[in-house]
């Protein structure tokens, strides 16, 4: 952590050095996200300048009197529900790590009274980490893509490849019941986890399974296998569980298992954020 940073609106003089800085720290995206939403440079000038113009307005970190990373705040009005969405968070490469983004978020926070919301690429696990830690909630893949739709003017396959992060505000505004068989009904994989909610830094799954799934271990987490319908047998070293439907069965942290079923079953799994569906090691 440093303690000398300053926080500042943006001004139009700033903004050759904005999009510097984010055509910077928008390197750590490249290999990263789909290479069809990958660009160079990834926000020239005119596209920055188009988003300011659109209402975003950016505050600024400075160390030692220089822009170092920048963060934007968009109020938008909707039928749904007024938010402020933040936007273009971008720390310079070489000052990550140092709480400069945490600052800009706190400010900001501490600007709006409406709910707040957070898009960002399904694939940046750490941009995800960063709003969890400092109090956003993933929402679930339903009231992403409403959410997106709803306050977000990007493409389809933007809306895809991103994750909408919820203060609990937010969360309070949009959450509704969650009905498994219309989660299950978007599912068109097999073994593909549907993210449907997250509590206290647990997420809750829904997936469909037939077959045979890899040996894995989760060297940290327990992980529980909730059947609704059809039969799972959970395979370990030493025996075998089979769980029926309204049954389920927690595998402990650091055994090997083999998740199996002959005919399709469907499952509700309730896990940490940071558990691997391959686990953390190969299986012997």
């Amino acid at each position: 952590m440093i303690n000398t940073v300053v926080i500042r609106p943006c001004t139009p003089g700033d903004e050759p050095l904005m999009s510097e800085i984010v055509c910077d720290a928008a390197q750590a995206y490249k290999g990263k996200i789909p290479a069809d939403r990958w660009h160079e440079p990834y926000m020239p000038l005119e596209e920055l300048r188009a988003e300011i113009a659109a209402g975003v307005r950016f505050w600024g970190a400075e160390v030692g009197g220089t822009l170092v990373g920048i963060m934007g705040i968009q109020d938008v009005d909707n039928a749904a529900g007024d938010v402020t969405l933040i936007r273009h968070a971008y720390v310079r490469t070489t000052q990550r790590g140092l709480g400069i983004g945490g600052r800009l978020l706190k400010h900001l926070k501490g600007l709006s009274r409406r709910p707040m919301l957070m898009g960002t690429w399904a694939a940046a696990t750490w941009a995800i980490g960063f709003y969890r830690k400092h109090g956003f909630a993933l929402t679930s893949l339903t009231e992403k893509e409403k959410l997106l739709r709803t306050y977000w003017n990007i493409p389809a396959r933007q809306v895809e490849t991103s994750v909408v992060l919820a203060d609990a505000r937010a969360l309070g505004m949009l959450r509704e019941t969650v009905s498994a068989a219309g989660e299950f009904a978007r599912i068109a994989e097999l073994w593909t986890p549907r993210l449907a909610g997250e509590l206290n830094g647990q997420l809750v799954k829904f997936v469909r399974l037939k077959g045979e799934f890899e040996w894995h271990t989760h060297t940290d987490e327990d992980e529980m296998f909730w059947v609704l319908e059809g039969s799972l047998t959970i395979a370990m070293r030493d025996r075998s569980v089979v769980i029926g439907p309204n049954e389920f069965f927690i595998v402990p942290r650091g055994v090997e298992h083999k998740p199996l079923c002959a005919e399709e079953c469907r499952i509700m799994l309730f896990e940490p954020a940071a558990t691997k569906q391959y686990g953390d090691q190969p299986g012997a």
